[in-house]
């Protein structure tokens, strides 16, 4: 028999084994009524003092002392300062037996480390423990030889940072390519050449056009991260990266990789790890194994970029553990490897996520674990599973600061504005005494600049947590606002004295010293103090200037030679070096530095235009012009590069070779208002003159000069708009009222806005502007135009002039009447000039066509086809169509329970769901940039435009299995021949859906349109389906006109009663499509008298004594497709007794009048329907019952009429005592030819007789 002593030894050594085997969740022992329990339901409560007061109770009990303690730092991280939270984590770190996941979950918050740069005396101890712990795996150890490296070169301890650095164990030596393109992450699944190219001789084509090759980085950041922004124009980017690690034997290992962007990664060109999504996260986010052969490995990173905002990563090959490989080296030189063809291994999962989620199945009630899976999984930059764990969470526990804190964090690197506002005020609301609500409320007093309630909140806070350098320096904020500067000094000297390392009192301090003190000396003595222990740029370059000021240069540029030589890697710092020495004009130091900037980064344009103009200044007429022509090939769009490159190389300034204009002395010379008595003013000139390089950068020059004749045609030119867009840079250059005494008054501007103050009759206008293009992405190589060679003015003189390489291809057409160019050689280029004169300017007609169908119009186009186009945009769109989070998440919710749905009835389902949720917000497509939003954005948000709520259609379509596409739209009122050659020049965006044997295009900006319905105006709109290349359809431009869509139709009947000489009348209307949304639009959210009102308004207006009885709606709700209508209305005077006959009209509503049309016999533009038809079908059934003992006096007889673009008929019959009248007016063609106008004039009058007609009762 045991004894008692030894049984309890053994229970207590099972109950360690099991505390050592679970997860290391202390809360799990917890009794529901302990201290620790209760302070986790305050906690969760907001209740922060009772909870702080019951986790302290908790750390009495070794079984709960972890977790207590790691409350209280949660806590402390809420309310009180990072200090006390550390301390707090400090206690659960030793108290835990497992602390490593908890470390890494917090690691970038004030439990650990909120802030980067120099570190406390407390967390450099903590750190170096974690280097030395052998429970702490490799990620950990990085991590902490990160931080460490962190503070020592922050602390100006740059040999010990280096030694911090090396242990991270990253792979650092590299060549690099690029860049190539990825706006709108379109380069993600690019071959742009390297993957196959690893030797460094290859030759690649970037993103500009330009030719590159690898380079070898001289050296990484510091910290290890190689950072493409150093070396490229980063943004919008894919680069590639190369290295080579000579493994002794054939071996398994991990490849773990940090990035800012999206990433690929590539062994022995195996791929090894692929994620398309943009993510600033940190090191070993992404494990991978990966084997490395004997001998020479090639590892290779695609980095992307098109909104992640940075460029970079960091690569480490470790074991299992995370620990470094030992046995391997690398070197950045190209050598000879053996290829693999396997194909992805699985990505490993983060152990620390792992972690917590079985933390979460082993008991789903604890709400902690899901708290830090949600940080762990922010750390990396998952945002959308992190904002999916804290919705369930949220369910738990719906009122928690400390979650909606981590919400808030998620919102912020998403950018998600719209539920960061909505977080930030719940906050406010909800838990005003939070200090991160003291200080929002803060910055709302400032805002409103009501700075003593801003003193108030400053109180409060230093009554919660005394006074800090952070409440320090909001007081001096508000008083600096309040102009009250001797407290402010006095508080900055303060804060200088009991916080010297404070950045904020430095830069106080020196401000007092060099401004109110004036001394310089004292100014240069703050700031080498603070230089002594601490390594800031900020600071060392105000130092400098200093040192500039008084004339000590060499001092003033040996701080720029220490900073680049404690960090080589120091692209801008070098490059800064460079422009001080040339604004010194030591044109040689500054060529060397541009040079050793160039060596970093040897394909960014700016750096070596910045080299060619020092070596102009040198005289180096040769290397100059080499080195510019290298600028003007990284960046075509280098415009002043361009120019002084033609300047070196004695050629023209390009707008010489034009025809020029003398404006003065066509002012001068023009005719007066009594030569044009029809015209409120004459053009005398509009000039274009537009210049096409070498490799499609283009700029233009526009001259306007107007003589206006009479008050008409000083308010049509007082204010003159310029059409540009948003990748294009407008200069003006004169804009002017040249008055009658040739004195000249300057216009008022604002941006594209010109104002002509002081015009007068008599007095001219002239505007003179250029407009540079920057075009981005496939665009950028390419250029279309349009230019309208007839006005509704008379001109003297309309030309368009094109200076283009000759190597260059476009296309070129003139509508409306032949025009040819007068083409020559000018140099290098050719000379296009297009030149009409005298033109009496076209007059304006009733219902006549949009200028670009009528008028002589140029178009000018150097894209390739139609194709192009919509590979263009599908690259720009597709990978915003994609689903993510909040799209998967609206499909399932969407589709819960609902189960066999039909395609059709899915994208119903979805075109629903996004007309009646998402708000259309009317936005110029041009204007608000070519790039749909995400659909996350517009889903959070709740508005968008027209590309964005189609682009979540597709996307939500696609996640539904419904497949679908983008469509854009050049509108109807844009001109039916309008985009005569490919161009960009859209204005609308749509969908189609692809069901089962029909394709159905839908309009998503109208909440009331009917699914796969169309306003009759939109029909024959031009559209491009997009496709991206791998699709092998031809695609061109077509006219939306879909033959299934749903009928626009009206048909209305109504029973009409004579009584005396008045009229009763019961109408009922049936209206489909978009005649529906019509309705809905009119009626659905007025009230009953609102409805009346209008329909008085309306019937009121054509008929004597109106009174309205009844009216009612069915189906105005919701998207029905068909809406009814029921009117009851009485008129008087309807009925002319003559002669013993009782004369009426029939009430059509919709009766022809003269007023629809003018007719005349000079007309010469055709007339254009496609703004005024609004129906498929119109039909109107009248049924009259007649009055007792009255009969017609003559039966009518059918009318039945036919024209080239329309028919009528109305047809009469008799039933009984009633007389049944049907009439239909249809048109057959929505464009009506000059040489048809007399027939239909013909026609329509015969219309407007068979409406008016009157019947006769006796």
């Amino acid at each position: 028999m045991q004894s008692h002593s030894s049984l309890l030894r053994r229970w207590t050594a099972v109950f360690l084994l099991l505390v050592y085997l679970l997860p290391a969740l202390p809360a799990l022992a917890a009794p529901a009524a302990s201290p620790l329990a209760e302070a986790w339901l305050k906690f969760h409560e907001n209740k922060r003092t009772e909870a702080r007061e019951l986790f302290k109770k908790a750390t009495q009990d070794s079984a709960t002392k972890a977790e207590a303690h790691l409350g209280l730092s949660l806590l402390a991280s809420l309310d009180k300062t990072s200090p006390e939270a550390f301390d707090e984590f400090q206690q659960f770190f030793k108290a835990s037996s497992n602390p490593y996941p908890y470390v890494y979950a917090l690691w970038s918050s004030p439990s650990i480390i909120d802030e980067t740069g120099k570190k406390s005396v407390a967390q450099v101890a903590f750190l170096k423990q974690l280097i030395t712990d052998a429970k702490a795996d490799g990620t950990i150890k990085a991590l902490a030889y990160g931080a460490l490296g962190d503070h020592y070169m922050s602390s100006n301890q740059m040999s010990t940072a280096q030694q911090m650095f090396a242990q991270i164990g990253a792979l650092d030596k590299w060549q690099v390519v690029g860049e190539f393109e990825n706006m709108s992450s379109s380069g993600f699944s690019k071959d742009f050449g390297p993957l196959q190219n690893a030797q460094p001789a290859a030759t690649f084509i970037n993103k500009h056009g330009a030719p590159v090759s690898w380079f070898v980085l001289p050296a990484t950041r510091n910290n290890k991260w190689v950072d493409f922004t150093y070396h490229f124009y980063a943004s919008d980017a894919t680069v590639f990266a190369q290295t080579f690690v000579n493994s002794p034997k054939e071996q398994t290992a991990q490849l773990r990789l940090g990035v800012s962007g999206s990433i690929k990664a590539w062994v022995n060109d195996r791929l090894v790890f692929a994620d398309d999504m943009e993510r600033n996260n940190d090191l070993d986010t992404y494990i991978t194994p990966v084997t490395l052969k004997q001998g020479f490995n090639r590892v290779l990173v695609q980095v992307g970029e098109s909104y992640a905002g940075r460029s970079n990563f960091l690569a480490r090959l470790t074991d299992d553990k995370g620990q470094p490989l030992a046995n391997v080296t690398t070197t950045a030189a190209t050598q000879a490897y053996t290829k693999d063809a396997g194909t992805m291994p699985a990505a490993l999962p983060l152990p620390y996520e792992e972690f917590f989620q079985a933390q979460i199945k082993q008991d789903p009630k604890q709400v902690l674990p899901y708290l830090l899976l949600g940080q762990t999984y922010l750390r990396n930059d998952k945002t959308a599973e992190a904002r999916r764990v804290y919705r369930q969470v949220q369910k738990m526990v719906p009122a928690n600061t400390y979650l909606t804190m981590r919400q808030i964090e998620a919102y912020q690197r998403e950018e998600n504005r719209t539920s960061l506002a909505t977080a930030l005020e719940w906050l406010k609301e909800h838990d005003p005494e939070l200090p991160f609500s003291l200080d929002l409320l803060y910055e709302e007093e400032i805002e409103k600049e009501n700075y003593t309630q801003a003193l108030a909140l400053v109180d409060q806070m230093e009554r919660q947590q005394g006074q800090t350098e952070t409440t320090l320096s909001k007081r001096i904020q508000v008083l600096s606002k309040k102009q009250e500067y001797n407290d402010v000094i006095k508080l900055a000297e303060q804060g200088y004295q009991k916080y010297p390392q404070n950045g904020n009192f430095i830069e106080l301090k020196y401000t007092i010293e060099k401004n109110v003190n004036k001394s310089q000396a004292n100014a240069a003595n703050v700031l080498k103090k603070f230089l002594k222990d601490n390594r800031n740029l900020a600071a060392s370059q105000k130092l400098a200037s200093l040192y500039f000021d008084k004339g000590s240069i060499a001092d003033g540029i040996k701080l720029y030679q220490q900073y680049i030589q404690e960090e080589p890697i120091s692209v801008g710092v070098q490059h800064t070096l460079g422009n001080i020495y040339s604004q010194a004009q030591n044109y040689k130091m500054a060529e060397d530095s541009y040079r050793k900037t160039l060596a970093i980064a040897p394909y960014i344009g700016t750096y070596w235009a910045d080299l060619a103009k020092t070596l102009k200044a040198q005289e180096k007429k040769a290397e100059a012009m080499q080195a510019f022509q290298k600028a003007v090939q990284l960046d075509p769009t280098d415009y002043e590069s361009l120019r002084d490159l033609r300047q070196l190389e004695n050629k023209k300034e390009i707008f010489s070779y034009f025809p020029q204009n003398d404006v003065y002395a066509l002012i001068k010379k023009a005719p007066n208002a009594a030569a044009f008595p029809e015209d409120n003013s004459l053009i005398l000139l509009d000039d274009v003159q537009k210049v096409v390089y070498k490799g499609g950068a283009s700029e233009e020059k526009r001259t306007m000069v107007v003589k206006v004749f009479n008050q008409q045609g000083v308010e049509h030119w007082k204010e003159y708009g310029v059409s540009y867009h948003n990748m294009q840079r407008f200069v003006v250059e004169k804009a002017e009222v040249v008055k009658q005494n040739g004195s000249k008054v300057p216009a008022e501007s604002n941006d594209d806005q010109l104002v002509f103050t002081n015009l007068e009759p008599g007095d001219a206008i002239h505007i003179s502007y250029k407009l540079e293009n920057h075009l981005k992405g496939k665009l950028a190589p390419h250029f279309w135009d349009r230019q309208f060679f007839s006005h509704f003015l008379p001109y003297q003189t309309t030309r368009y002039s094109l200076l283009v390489d000759p190597e260059l291809k476009f296309q070129h057409k003139m509508t409306q009447s032949p025009l040819e160019p007068k083409v020559q050689s000018a140099d290098e280029f050719k000379l296009y000039v297009w030149e009409q004169k005298d033109h009496p300017g076209l007059k304006s007609e009733d219902k006549m066509p949009v200028l670009a169908d009528v008028g002589q119009t140029l178009y000018l186009s150097s894209f390739p086809d139609w194709k192009f186009i919509s590979n263009w945009y599908a690259d720009l769109a597709s990978s915003k169509a994609r689903p993510d989070f909040e799209v998967k998440e609206a499909v399932e919710e969407l589709f819960a329970g609902k189960k066999n749905l039909t395609p059709i009835q899915k994208a119903k389902a979805i075109y629903e769901y996004i007309t009646t949720n998402i708000t259309y917000s009317s936005i110029s497509f041009r204007q608000s940039g070519l790039i749909p939003q995400k659909p996350a954005d517009v889903l959070n948000t709740k508005i968008g435009d027209c590309k964005d709520v189609s682009t979540l259609f597709v996307a939500m379509c696609r996640e539904a299995g419904v497949p679908a596409q983008l469509v854009l739209v050049n509108t109807r009122d844009n001109g039916l021949y309008d985009l005569t050659l490919p161009s960009i020049d859209f204005n609308h965006c749509i969908a189609k859906v692809t069901l089962p044997g029909k394709e159905t295009y839908v309009e998503l900006t109208s909440n009331f349109l009917p699914f796969g319905t169309f306003h009759q105006s939109m029909l024959k709109s031009g559209i491009l389906e997009i496709d991206d290349e791998k699709t092998p359809v031809t695609r061109t431009l077509t006219q939306l006109n879909p033959g299934n869509r749903p009928l626009n139709i009206i048909d209305r009947k109504a029973t009409v009663k004579l009584v005396g000489n008045n009229m009763t009348v019961d109408e009922s209307y049936y209206r489909t499509g978009a005649l529906a949304a019509d309705a809905k639009q009119r009626y659905r959210d007025a009230s009953q008298k609102e409805r009346e009102k209008m329909i008085h308004e309306a019937y009121g207006s054509v008929l004597t004594g109106f009174k309205l009885t009844n009216l009612s709606f069915t189906g105005l709700e919701g998207t029905q497709d068909t809406v009814k209508s029921k009117i009851a209305y009485q008129s008087t005077d309807q009925v002319t007794q003559v002669g013993g006959l009782s004369l009426f009209s029939l009430p059509w509503f919709n009766k022809a009048s003269a007023q629809d049309f003018t007719f005349n016999d000079t007309r010469t533009a055709p007339v254009d329907l496609s703004q005024s038809l609004y129906a498929d079908h119109d039909r109107a059934t009248i049924t009259m019952t007649l009055p007792d003992k009255k009969v017609l006096a003559e039966l009518p007889q059918p009318v039945k009429l036919s024209c080239p673009v329309a028919e009528y008929s109305l047809t009469f019959k008799k039933v009984n005592n009633q007389l049944v009248f049907t009439r239909e007016l249809r048109f057959t063609k929505d464009i009506i030819e000059p040489q048809q106008m007399a027939a239909f004039q013909e026609f329509y009058k015969k219309v407007i007789a068979a409406d008016a007609k009157q019947l006769a009762l006796k």
